[in-house]
């Protein structure tokens, strides 16, 4: 019944369009855009002025007796989303208006409806369309018609890639650079960046700003499509946040090198009197000399079972207990002598030069 039905209408629509018309379909091509009348049945076209029932249609496939479109409007319909409809801009094609393909509109057009062709779309502006055709897809969750083009991830998309989203940000031949981004406020942090991007309301996390550089190869998912206008606000946002992560970046330096400095100023210019005993566990050390940027001491509550010389480590932080006189110093260091310690030769010098002085 139904292949009997097919040949009428092939007849009937044979019959009903004329020879220009089928010369024109048979030129007219998918990423064709063609002037077509409305096909509507008589009563509901006789409702909509005349001026207003040929309309621009964008051809996504032939069938044997009609063309499968999308419906165009020449004025842009503010209730849907960026995905839902595409701008042909006059401009690129030297027209006197500009387009908007409305993408959540598929519409049959029969030969007999075909006015004229209007305008080839280019390869960029189809891929562009390719990609919010995928999207209606994925949201609809079922198949819908579509040019069959590869995706070409770009700046201003939004992808899903490795159970996390990512909005492009920079692309070349081999590469997309994606930066973390939140559809909520995770640690509620008034810090966080707030941004919209398609009508709907993204989150960076400024403690977390994760970017990752992805390899077209890899398997990404569009998720959604930022305005031209939110895609130079972005930049905007990710500029200033490179700018602050560098500031603050500097300032960690500068802090790193005053406290180096700082250090090295108290390395250089403190000195420790000889004689000045530092708590250090249970113990007490005695201090000694500096040799290479290293203070030395002797223990001085086991010096006579365990004489030896002791490195004083972080001396700055160590507390201080008491400050010997200087021939007090003389036994423990005689002690040592006694007892072939490293850094001997130092050790004579200062018992020599404390002897005298005493």
């Amino acid at each position: 019944m139904r292949e009997i039905l097919d040949i009428i209408k092939n007849i009937y629509y044979k019959i009903k369009s004329s020879k220009l018309q089928r010369e024109n379909f048979s030129r007219i091509k998918p990423g064709d855009m063609i002037w077509a009348k409305m096909p509507l049945k008589r009563r509901k076209l006789k409702e909509i002025l005349e001026e207003h029932r040929v309309r621009p249609y964008l051809v996504v496939r032939k069938d044997k007796n009609c063309l499968i479109c999308y419906q165009s409007s020449s004025k842009k319909n503010i209730r849907v989303s960026n995905y839902d409809e595409y701008h042909i801009k006059k401009e690129k094609y030297m027209k006197k208006r500009d387009s908007w393909i409305n993408l959540y509109n598929i519409i049959k057009v029969p030969i007999c409806n075909i006015e004229d062709k209007y305008i080839s779309v280019n390869k960029f502006d189809l891929q562009q369309i390719e990609k919010r055709l995928e999207i209606l897809e994925f949201k609809k969750g079922k198949k819908i018609e579509k040019f069959n083009m590869p995706i070409i991830i770009d700046i201003g998309d939004v992808v899903e890639y490795k159970n996390a989203l990512y909005y492009i940000y920079a692309s070349d031949n081999v590469n997309v650079y994606g930066i973390k981004i939140y559809r909520r406020n995770l640690n509620m942090s008034k810090n966080n960046i707030k941004f919209i991007i398609n009508d709907r309301i993204y989150y960076i996390l400024q403690d977390e700003i994760k970017k990752e550089t992805i390899n077209r190869a890899e398997k990404l998912k569009l998720v959604d499509i930022a305005y031209p206008e939110e895609v130079e606000i972005l930049k905007k946002i990710i500029k200033k946040s490179k700018e602050d992560k560098k500031h603050e970046k500097t300032k960690l330096l500068d802090l790193k090198k005053e406290k180096n400095h700082s250090y090295q100023y108290i390395k250089k210019e403190k000195k420790y009197e000889i004689g000045t005993v530092f708590k250090i566990n249970k113990s007490k050390v005695l201090y000694l000399f500096e040799k290479e940027g290293k203070h030395y001491g002797v223990d001085i509550v086991y010096y006579i079972i365990a004489p030896k010389l002791i490195e004083i480590k972080n001396i700055e932080r160590k507390e201080v207990v008491e400050v010997k006189e200087k021939k007090d110093c003389l036994k423990y260091i005689e002690k040592l002598l006694q007892n072939n310690i490293k850094l001997t030769k130092d050790i004579k010098k200062l018992y020599k030069n404390l002897k005298i002085s005493v």
